[in-house]
């Protein structure tokens, strides 16, 4: 734990949210899940790729 602390500590003012705002949520069989805007998620997932150099 201390190794992350002393590593990471400075990544506190580095941190970007990244959020959905479209999409909705649905029951299916008694379970609610989330449905997300298509469009949307290829670009958030577009953006999570690029920070972690995946791609």
């Amino acid at each position: 734990m201390t190794t992350l602390q002393k590593n990471y500590k400075d990544s506190i003012t580095q941190i970007r949210q990244l959020h959905f705002e479209k999409g909705g949520g649905e029951t299916i069989n008694g379970i609610w899940y989330y449905k997300m805007d298509e469009n949307e998620l290829k670009k958030v997932s577009s953006e999570l790729r690029k920070h972690l150099e995946l791609s």
